[in-house]
């Protein structure tokens, strides 16, 4: 198991970016800087446990790998995600569009990622799309609230991104 070599975290089997600071693990020649151990994938809990460590966090950094798109979103704030609607005033504030949205499955309406009702937990909750939405490989039932972390894998029909917390 190789560390971070941004910060030194060492709990990194795996992953493609760093749990902790979310730094990419993918060296020059395009290998994984990790072992090629599989971590066992479990399904998220609903909300009710304490995710502590997201207090006092500031911001949501989403990563499209596809695109190479770097998005920072205010934590305080709900952020909706689909694609843009030419003929909606109110377009999402992460519109995949441009990112190969159509193509994936990402529906115009398809999720929602807020603080619970506590302000304690960042949630992501399927809009009941099209395609689904799954976290960390697990297929989220439509409008029912699941807690994120950092280094979470997230995908809106076929199109992954990543969440880091800074």
């Amino acid at each position: 198991m190789a560390p971070c070599r941004d910060c030194g975290f060492e709990n990194l089997i795996g992953t493609l970016f760093c749990t902790e600071c979310g730094e990419s693990l993918l060296e020059n020649g395009g290998g994984l800087a990790v072992s090629d151990e599989v971590s066992i994938v479990r399904t998220p809990q609903l909300i009710g446990q304490s995710v502590s460590d997201l207090l006092g966090k500031k911001n949501l950094i989403i990563m499209i790998p596809t695109s190479g798109r770097y998005l920072s979103f205010s934590v305080t704030q709900e952020i909706r995600i689909g694609r843009s609607d030419v003929d909606s005033a109110d377009p999402p504030e992460l519109n995949l569009e441009y990112d190969g949205g159509l193509s994936q499955g990402v529906s115009r309406r398809h999720a929602l990622i807020k603080l619970d009702d506590k302000n304690e937990n960042l949630v992501l909750i399927d809009l009941d799309s099209t395609n689904g939405t799954q976290l960390n490989n697990f297929p989220l039932p439509p409008e029912l609230p699941y807690p994120v972390k950092s280094g979470d894998e997230v995908q809106f029909g076929n199109l992954l991104v990543h969440l880091f917390i800074k």
